[in-house]
């Protein structure tokens, strides 16, 4: 079943010369087998028209012709009219085209405005041996004819930003419901036209700023949103914090996640977020946290530009290392020397007590004492928990940020009004889903804390206790003693005053003596606090067109920030090895001084002493 190809171009108006102008042009394909139901309908949709409450009027007329004229049809065997839609009106006018008049012969010499050719090829003829008779030399333009239609025709489908639809689709699309063969660039014109009717071109999107920030003002009172410019208008960076977050972070644990991710856009940029975790470690996102907090840390990738500008605002809040970035500089840096080392080094960040440390310290420096000297220099308290000056409780990386970063990927193309519009509604979002859930909690712990005291529970059950004091208790683990303090609630395994929850030491007391082991853990863990925490709700904006923005803010204006695009291809994403590459097995060195494998010489520790 083939299908038919129609031009439809409509929101345009009727000149003095009764000619259709200022009109949007769009592609519409059915089927040969179609209904005029299904006519009528697609016609009414493609154009935005309710036909529940108006009545579409489509005049049409169909032409039996043997040539196909290049204005009339995109198909092959047959010539329809071009139906102009008037959305405004019940009436709707057409164009029809008369083949008599279309010119097939490359011997025409009369040449004139608005003639019809039958193909490309002739009218080049014809054009060429006009010029040479009337001694003139002639231009010819790119015709936008059959990209327009392409570009109405997929439209649709990237109303969905994070759908993938690429070129190379656009062209199998094409020729499986057109039967037209285009080349690629045709297509990838089609693609940004499709894309620019639909968003918008980024350069305009920057205008759309100070009436967006102005209703976000508005409807979210009490938030901190701040835009800088620079002398020439041009945009500089965008601050946003949101009362709502401001007033959750109340809730969660004072330490802060900060990371950044490129934007993709044709001026590049920099999202930046900083966050934290309500007690369901569940991410919430924060903009601003304004002010000190007692415990206040802020954890990152180490990133330069994050540490510098940490130091010059919180001079006095400790700035702590994602343990698996800093892995990632081990590994890059002695690449020969991590096999064995990875398991040592993430339970070494993670233990609790320093003797613990120790021992996995002097493991690594047997190992490799290069790594052992760049952990060391790196600074144990950056990336350690048990030597760590604060309560950074599980942040022991930047993987809420680095999450957010991925819920954002396809966003991170989009121009910068519908990016900014996008990552609300994902807050949004997410603001209703986790209140939801901690409104159907009824246990005594949310989310994975709940879990963690049941497994301690199972952990606690061959457990004896012998007490001291009150609240003093001796436990016995398999033959390792352990000290339990209910009253300050410590261990000296020391994850009950890391994690806030009853370790198994802890809960072996708690059984023995009866007591329950909601008291013993945190109130960030509980969901009271988690519904306080999401209890301010982020309100949907009104729509754009019922926007009612004032006159200065209308004449704030707005440049796109000044950028030089970089030579050769932008860069995507990594090449996808192939199955022999990916069953390659790399061989180790092995030493040239002592036989060794897994260093050389110049790392070696078994080479004999110089006497």
């Amino acid at each position: 079943m083939g299908s038919l190809a129609i031009l439809v171009m409509h929101s345009g108006k009727w000149d003095d010369t009764n000619s259709y102008v200022d009109y949007t042009i769009e592609g519409v394909v059915f089927k040969e087998q179609s209904t005029f139901l299904d006519f009528y309908t697609t016609i009414a949709k493609q154009i935005g028209v309710n036909i529940n409450n108006k009545t579409l009027k489509i005049e049409y007329k169909i032409s039996q012709c043997k040539e196909l004229g290049v204005l009339a049809t995109v198909g092959e065997n047959n010539c329809h009219d071009m139906i102009v839609v008037e959305p405004e009106d019940t009436n709707v006018a057409f164009v029809s085209i008369d083949t008599t008049w279309v010119i097939s012969d490359e011997s025409n010499k009369h040449v004139e405005v608005d003639q019809v050719y039958k193909d490309k090829s002739i009218l080049k003829a014809v054009m060429e041996r006009y010029a040479i008779k009337e001694r003139f030399k002639y231009k010819t333009t790119r015709s936008n004819s059959i990209s327009n239609l392409t570009g109405g025709i997929v439209k649709p489908k990237f109303v969905d930003h994070k759908r993938k639809y690429t070129p190379a689709d656009i062209r199998k699309d094409v020729k499986i419901d057109l039967g037209v063969d285009v080349n690629y660039m045709l297509v990838w014109r089609a693609r940004e036209k499709a894309l620019k009717a639909l968003r918008g071109t980024p350069a305009a999107s920057y205008a759309k700023l100070p009436a967006y920030l102005y209703m976000m003002d508005i409807t979210y009172l009490g938030s901190h949103i701040h835009m800088k410019k620079s002398t020439n208008n041009e945009f500089l960076y965008l601050f946003v914090a949101l009362n709502t977050f401001i007033q959750g972070f109340n809730h969660c644990r004072p330490v802060v996640v900060v990371d950044g991710s490129h934007l993709r856009g044709p001026y590049n940029g920099t999202f930046v977020a900083a966050s934290t975790t309500d007690g369901a470690g569940i991410i919430y996102q924060l903009k601003e946290a304004y002010g000190e907090r007692s415990n206040m840390c802020v954890v990152s990738d180490r990133n330069e530009s994050i540490i510098k500008a940490v130091t010059n605002v919180y001079s006095n809040v400790p700035h702590y290392a994602c343990m698996w970035h800093l892995w990632n500089n081990v590994q890059k840096k002695f690449r020969k020397s991590h096999q064995k080392l990875p398991g040592v080094f993430y339970t070494m960040a993670k233990t609790c007590t320093k003797n613990e440390f120790d021992m996995l310290i002097d493991t690594v420096e047997k190992e490799d004492i290069r790594v052992k000297e760049y952990l060391d220099f790196a600074g144990y308290e950056k990336w350690a928990l048990c030597y760590a000056q604060v309560h950074r409780g599980w942040h022991m990386t930047s993987n809420i940020a680095e999450s957010i970063n991925a819920a954002l990927v396809s966003a991170r193309e989009l121009p910068i009004f519908e990016f900014l519009e996008e990552v609300r509604l994902l807050f949004g979002r997410w603001n209703h889903d986790y209140k939801k859930e901690a409104t159907c909690t009824f246990t005594s712990l949310i989310g994975k804390y709940h879990d963690i005291l049941l497994d301690n529970e199972a952990l606690s059950t061959r457990m004896t206790v012998v007490p001291s004091t009150e609240y003093v208790h001796n436990v016995n683990d398999d033959g390792r003693y352990f000290v339990v303090c209910l009253k300050e609630k410590t261990c000296t395994c020391g994850r009950f005053q890391y994690e806030e929850i009853p370790c198994e030491h802890a809960w072996a007391v708690l059984k023995w003596k009866s007591l329950p082991p909601d008291e013993y853990c945190s109130d960030l863990y509980k969901p009271m606090t988690m519904l306080k925490t999401y209890n301010m709700l982020i309100h949907p904006l009104p729509d754009v067109k019922a926007w009612l923005i004032p006159d200065s803010v209308i004449a704030d204006d707005v440049l796109p920030p000044k950028f030089k695009r970089p030579p050769g291809r932008p860069k995507g994403k990594p090449r996808k090895k192939t199955a022999r590459e990916l069953s390659r097995i790399k061989g180790k060195n092995t030493c040239s001084t002592c036989g060794m494998p897994g260093h050389n010489r110049r790392s070696c520790r078994n080479k004999p002493k110089d006497v």
